[in-house]
């Protein structure tokens, strides 16, 4: 479910992306996080496909953080060891 999570608010990315702009995606850990970043240029709002998106996140102990022209979801990181 985590997989479907990120696809869904990767998509959302892509869709409402500025016209013309290319999506930069990124992936960056810090000790206690994974963290998955769209830049698309654009200013997001919620919408359907983003609410469930943030919804599977959430069950799975992830977020989704929506910022200008930029969303993040972040991925706790599983203790090892």
């Amino acid at each position: 479910q985590l997989r479907d999570g990120i696809r869904l608010a990767l998509i959302d990315d892509i869709r409402f992306a500025s016209p013309g702009t290319m999506v930069e995606i990124s992936v960056t850990a810090t000790p206690s996080e994974i963290l998955v970043s769209a830049l698309t240029g654009a200013p997001r709002s919620a919408n359907g496909t983003l609410m469930l998106a943030e919804r599977i996140l959430a069950a799975q102990g992830a977020r989704l953080e929506l910022g200008d022209g930029r969303s993040t979801i972040a991925i706790p990181r599983v203790p090892t060891g």
